[in-house]
């Protein structure tokens, strides 16, 4: 008889242990990060792949430039990140980084002297290869012109810190003064 009681105790014991690690699991599962959508094109690059190709980019906000249908794939991807190198269906690399004061105007500068004013709408910048943009471009929604096609000489890596960017001869200063354009944006 005693054999059986603690037999019966151990098997509530172990009952109770199960229960406990199927919360745990349940716990775990509910603050996990959100999983991404395997159809998503825009992917964050290994951590190695920090260097860009010399070449033409085109620098702006990409809400200007990336199709409507694609927004939401790439907002499900930087939506707890500040900055970071991506990649387009695997194979084109680009920069994106958020501003820090979100929408407004923010210069665009080489070599010290500003060569424009990128517009932003989404509170985010992006450094993307010039083919990449021209092919996002063709879609009627496209808007390249508020953004700013530049050469860069050399390979490159973005170096990004409170708000500014830099990379060769180029600084995005989105941490600088702000600039009023009208009520309510800067």
């Amino acid at each position: 008889m005693l054999l059986f009681v603690n037999f019966m105790k151990n098997e509530k014991l172990a009952e109770s242990i199960e229960a406990l690690e199927n919360l745990l699991a349940s716990l775990k599962a509910a603050v996990a990060e959100p999983e991404i959508n395997k159809n998503n094109p825009f992917k964050v690059t290994e951590e190695d792949v920090t260097v860009l190709p010399a070449g033409k980019y085109w620098v702006g906000d990409p809400c200007y430039l990336i199709r409507q249908d694609d927004w939401s794939y790439f907002c499900e991807v930087i939506i707890s990140l500040d900055f970071e190198y991506f990649s387009y269906k695997n194979l084109t690399k680009f920069f994106y980084f958020n501003t820090y004061y979100g929408d407004g105007v923010y210069p665009l500068t080489k070599s010290s002297k500003e060569i424009a004013e990128l517009g932003v709408d989404s509170g985010t910048l992006a450094i993307i290869p010039a083919g990449l943009a021209k092919e996002w471009a063709k879609h009627p929604d496209a808007k390249k012109q508020l953004g700013r096609f530049i050469t860069v000489d050399k390979p490159f890596s973005v170096d990004y810190d409170n708000g500014i960017a830099s990379f060769g001869d180029y600084v995005i200063d989105t941490y600088g003064e702000k600039e009023e354009i009208g009520p309510g944006y800067y």
